[in-house]
């Protein structure tokens, strides 16, 4: 369902917003989508917006850290920023001047835990940087609200997980343990599900 929005994203230069629950895949998206729309080699520049000071996060857009600026060192490419949700205001106020001058020469890749709306309405986040981050928003659902695609995920999932045993190609989930599985509620989304699957997989002494 998700795969023919991501290939609209990847046909142009507009910023794209992902918003969803941690282990969603919205980094994995934010992959597909630079990987997909622009030049091979082109650079990947990912910052964690909940990993870094904010005098470092401020130093790094305004071009006074090391390497440069974050946008020259995206130029061509994609600069990715995760969790911009919990990007201090007077960051996202100098971000929004960065952005006026970089003009198109990166794609702008953002995601959210939270709902950034709401975080205006709250005085928490600056409503000019979102509606440039935002021109092409796309949800996530959790894994809890598509479970009919867990059966297509368990086998995606295990076919690269090694067992000295079988060829992990064979694997094949009960009715009782998909049935399990389907009814937890995933609280750790896809991230989980595939660190339950490599355990299951890895551990197993036959291919059922």
């Amino acid at each position: 369902k998700i795969g023919p929005q991501i290939k609209k994203l990847t046909t142009s230069k507009t910023p794209v917003l992902l918003i969803g629950e941690q282990g969603t895949g919205k980094r994995v998206i934010a992959e597909l989508i630079h990987a997909q729309g622009c030049p091979s080699g082109s650079p990947l520049v990912r910052f964690d917006c909940c990993l870094i000071g904010d005098e470092e996060m401020h130093e790094g857009l305004i071009g006074q850290g090391q390497g440069g600026s974050w946008t020259e060192q995206a130029k061509g490419g994609t600069l990715y920023l995760e969790q911009i949700n919990a990007m201090p205001l007077p960051v996202q106020k100098a971000l929004v001047g960065v952005l006026r001058a970089a003009g198109s020469s990166f794609r702008l890749c953002c995601s959210s835990t939270e709902d950034i709306e709401k975080l205006i309405d709250q005085g928490k986040f600056h409503d000019e940087l979102f509606y440039r981050i935002a021109a092409l928003p796309l949800m996530l659902p959790a894994l809890r609200e598509r479970i009919e695609d867990l059966p297509q995920l368990l086998k995606n999932f295990s076919v690269s997980v090694p067992n000295p045993k079988f060829d992990s190609k064979q694997v094949e989930f009960a009715p009782d343990a998909l049935a399990i599985l389907s009814a937890y509620r995933w609280p750790g989304n896809i991230s989980e599900l595939n660190q339950v699957v490599a355990t299951i997989v890895s551990e197993a002494d036959s291919p059922t």
